[in-house]
């Protein structure tokens, strides 16, 4: 797996799109179900999930991302697309603790 710097950015939406003042940019919703994992390995610092992500369309994209903390307090992050059996063998790991 490639590690990269993964810095975290999130926005603040302050109002949705109407009739009046659309969005400015064309976008697309997806549906995404994440699911963390109890560790699978040695290094307890790393951190894995799974996510199921449904787009407008219906095509549906598997991943797992594993996430480790770094000295600069930036994340490293590996992510990649996954088969529905490997999917199904990484819920083996859920962690039901961190699922709403």
């Amino acid at each position: 797996m490639d590690w990269k710097p993964e810095p975290e950015r999130r926005w603040i939406v302050l109002s949705g799109p109407s009739a009046e003042d659309p969005w400015p940019v064309p976008c697309s919703t997806t549906q995404i179900t994440q699911r963390y994992l109890h560790p699978g390995g040695e290094n307890r610092d790393v951190t894995e999930r799974v996510r199921e992500s449904v787009s407008e369309d219906g095509t549906v994209t598997l991943t797992h991302t594993m996430k480790r903390p770094t000295e600069s307090g930036v994340q490293d992050e590996a992510e990649r697309e996954v088969s529905a059996s490997e999917f199904i063998a990484f819920l083996r790991r859920e962690d039901d603790s961190r699922f709403p």
